[in-house]
């Protein structure tokens, strides 16, 4: 009988041993966790975002006024942002962002579009350029980043069709 007694006692010091050791591990490894989630979830926004700019070029390159299916689009510039959104994946929103559309001259300057151009002549370069922020949840990649917030800037250029 004192032997079992000894196993039961030994048995129950052990447990509480593991649930410290348990308890101490955890943390770190759901931080761990958490933080590698929180990385691919950055890569995976700048990467939806470059194909929505992507998207939003081709929208412009073309040379249509409405080239996202929304009846009633006149503005150019408005459409391409409406072709970005659209691609988006409903990041559009969350990311905060700032496009800007320039031109590319025979000289290779950059230059805003003339209202009058329309975004450019045919063969003309233009440059659909987005400013992005991602907010960040997790302390330890917060910490790595400025202000806690994942900025990134997302880019495309093609070459607008003789349209």
């Amino acid at each position: 009988m004192l032997g079992k007694r000894r196993f039961h006692q030994g048995r129950c010091a052990s447990a509480g041993a593991v649930l410290v050791e348990f308890a101490l591990v955890a943390v770190v490894f759901f931080t761990v966790l958490l933080a590698a989630i929180e990385v691919a979830t950055m890569f995976w926004v700048d990467l939806t975002m470059q194909y929505a700019v992507r998207e939003g070029v081709r929208c412009a390159v073309t040379g249509q006024v409405n080239c996202t299916g929304v009846t009633g689009q006149t503005d150019r510039y408005a459409g391409i942002v409406q072709a970005i959104r659209m691609n988006s994946m409903g990041l559009y929103d969350y990311v905060s962002p700032v496009v800007t559309v320039w031109t590319v001259a025979a000289d290779g300057s950059y230059q805003p579009p003339a209202p009058a151009q329309s975004f450019g002549i045919g063969g003309q370069i233009i440059v659909v350029d987005v400013d992005c922020t991602w907010p960040l949840m997790t302390a330890p990649v917060q910490a790595v980043f400025p202000g806690g917030q994942f900025r990134f800037r997302v880019a495309a250029t093609m070459k607008n069709e003789a349209f």
